[in-house]
């Protein structure tokens, strides 16, 4: 199907041991066989922070 580009809201929490903490992703787009959660991760990880991540598919606006 390719990829279909998107104005999307995700608000995540990142629970590490440095604490619990919100992110959010403005913008982006969505592609067969990828997910939200996997976004968030990046963010995480470009943070340096990693650890469990919780998405709230609530506050997702497409």
């Amino acid at each position: 199907m390719g990829e279909a580009m998107v104005s999307l809201r995700v608000t995540g929490t990142i629970v590490s041991g440095e604490g619990t903490y919100r992110v959010e992703i403005l913008g982006g787009h969505l592609e067969e066989g990828i997910f939200i959660e996997d976004q968030v991760l990046a963010v995480s990880e470009a943070t340096g922070r990693g650890g469990e991540v919780r998405v709230d598919y609530g506050n997702i606006d497409l």
